[in-house]
């Protein structure tokens, strides 16, 4: 793989030699681990296959200006931080299963793995170094970077941050730390929520289950019922685990749908960390009749509540105030591991029954788009857990993604089945998971 005509055998230098982890970043190396990796992927797909090599020296050309990218993580006294990755990231084929918590070491201490399948290429991002818009910032990249080194002209038309770019402070700023005010918190309590279960995979690993649907026709269905893409999508998902899960259970607690917020829009961020938050839609079972109507209203009043500014704010007051106490900042991170862990353990996954987030379109330069034919985005799922769903938009075609750790794909089914009945076209594709493990 590492042919002389392009390999260069050490990392460019650039960029900070270390920096502090974001708000959002400090709690993912404490509660990652093999029921749950915290990574996710995106994959774009090629008109030609990859060259592996050309790839590589991609990999290697873009670190100069993704500084924040090419790090290792390091464990100080009293908090984990990142410093500057003198050696390479290696470009491996893409393995059997997806979003496979990382080992480091293995890694050469990355925090990102770039795969390439045939005609595909897919970067799995541990979700402490940024979250989905900025990993959707590299990847544009490094595939504009190769199809560069292929000798392919290319115009960026502004739309990718190309190699002759400096990183600018903006890029790498804590937009957290940054716009957080103080002031009394009034956040809600967390209700816990239903959990899905079924039989997990033997081997472990992602069930994948992925539609192909007209952006057009889907969002003709939705402005049918007077929604946005996203909150029609979204209580489809409450619609769908509320028709097939265990009604005695859900009589108990609510499906609960976690929503991620990408706050750029609110600061004009253009950070290239972590910067989401996010809000609950709880849907409380009722017996007798599960109606689609009712659930998607109340989805729309939670989107209109979940995304007022003032109520994000809370939410991000309470996370950086609980940075900045001055008890948790002055204990040791064995201390703050364990309080993590066990807050983590109470709260985090239990207040959650399933997530479903929207990247938007991805927009690429008109030279670009002539050899990219899909893009993809799949979030990570737990162990013996049921699905979350991963939406992303390229070229009048939408991807909703179905990732799971278990065998069950009933709530996958009663999802598209109903979309197609609603006259919206859906080409089904996955990785047959449940049929080998």
């Amino acid at each position: 793989m590492q042919s002389n005509r392009l390999m260069n055998t050490e990392v460019n230098q650039g960029g900070p030699k270390w920096f502090r982890l974001d708000n959002a970043a400090k709690i993912y190396p404490v509660v990652s681990g093999s029921q749950n990796g915290h990574v996710f992927r995106i994959a774009i797909t090629l008109t030609e296959e990859v060259d592996p090599d050309v790839l590589q020296q991609a990999v290697m050309d873009l670190q100069p200006r993704f500084p924040t990218f090419y790090v290792k993580m390091r464990k100080g006294f009293f908090w984990y931080y990142y410093e500057r990755n003198e050696r390479y990231p290696e470009v491996k084929p893409e393995p059997p299963q997806m979003c496979k918590p990382f080992d480091f070491l293995a890694n050469n201490g990355y925090q990102f793995s770039c795969f390439y399948h045939k005609n595909r290429i897919s970067m799995e991002v541990f979700h402490s170094i940024c979250d989905g818009s900025g990993a959707t910032e590299y990847t544009k990249s490094l595939v504009y970077r190769y199809l560069e080194l292929k000798g392919y002209p290319m115009e960026s038309e502004n739309l990718v941050l190309t190699c002759d770019q400096s990183p600018s402070p903006e890029e790498m700023e804590d937009s957290f730390v940054k716009n957080y005010k103080e002031g009394p918190i009034s956040r809600p309590v967390a209700k816990q929520a239903y959990q899905i279960k079924g039989t997990p995979f033997i081997q472990g690993g992602t069930g994948v289950i992925t539609g192909k649907i007209s952006v057009d026709e889907l969002k003709k269905s939705s402005k049918e019922y007077g929604a946005t893409i996203t909150q029609y999508l979204a209580a489809l998902l409450a619609y769908s685990i509320l028709k097939t899960e265990d009604k005695k259970r859900m009589a108990k607690k609510p499906v609960s749908i976690f929503v991620p917020v990408n706050m750029r829009r609110y600061f004009n961020s253009k950070t290239l960390r972590n910067f989401s938050l996010y809000f609950h839609s709880h849907h409380e079972y009722k017996h007798g009749m599960i109606d689609f109507r009712e659930i998607l209203n109340k989805m729309k009043r939670d989107f209109e509540v979940g995304l007022e500014l003032d109520l994000l704010m809370e939410t991000m007051k309470a996370n950086v105030s609980a940075e900045k106490n001055f008890a948790v900042r002055g204990s040791p991170l064995f201390i703050k591991s364990l309080l993590l862990k066990a807050g983590y353990k109470i709260i985090g996954n239990r207040t959650t029954t399933s997530t479903i987030t929207n990247l938007g379109n991805i927009s690429l330069p008109k030279t670009m788009m002539q050899y990219v034919e899909d893009v993809e985005l799949n979030l990570g799922s737990g162990y013996n857990t049921g699905p979350n769903v991963a939406v992303v938009s390229y070229n009048g075609v939408m991807s909703v993604s179905f990732s799971r750790g278990i065998k069950e794909s009933d709530i996958e089914k009663t999802f598209f089945r109903f979309l197609t009945e609603q006259g919206v076209k859906v080409e089904i594709q996955g990785n047959y998971w449940e049929k080998y493990y």
